[in-house]
């Protein structure tokens, strides 16, 4: 049963199986997710998730940080930990993982919010070094 006063829960795993669909269907879904076209993500979460609620919440988060991701590929300096081309992008591990640390477990009224890409590098480099 869902509780509104708990958020519901977004293990990493889902959140890297999440990530691994969104792969498979790329470019075509992330082309559709710059545009606002969000329905093939509404749909992934919704098979996804038996709760409607959860489904919600956690495609909510992960499309912020997925179009934080598509918007500051040439803002942030990747280094080591993605190669961006004209096209197309390979992304570590790491940077998924920096994704969820920082969309996960933000408030539904802080979801969009920027993230300095310095800020985010600094806690990619945290991330990197402790996994």
């Amino acid at each position: 049963m869902y509780d509104p006063d708990l958020p519901p829960e977004y293990p990493i795993e889902d959140w890297l199986a999440d990530y691994t669909w969104l792969c498979q269907h790329s470019p075509e879904v992330v082309s559709d997710l710059l545009n606002g076209d969000i329905s093939a993500y509404v749909l992934h979460f919704a098979e996804t998730r038996q709760n409607p609620f959860v489904a919600d919440f956690c495609r909510r988060r992960f499309v912020a940080a997925m179009t934080y991701l598509q918007n500051n590929l040439d803002a942030i300096d990747f280094g080591k930990f993605s190669v961006v081309g004209t096209e197309r992008a390979l992304i570590s591990k790491a940077v998924i993982v920096t994704l969820y640390r920082f969309f996960v477990a933000r408030p539904d009224d802080a979801i969009d919010m920027p993230i300095p890409p310095e800020i985010f590098i600094e806690e990619l480099k945290d991330t990197y070094k402790n996994h």
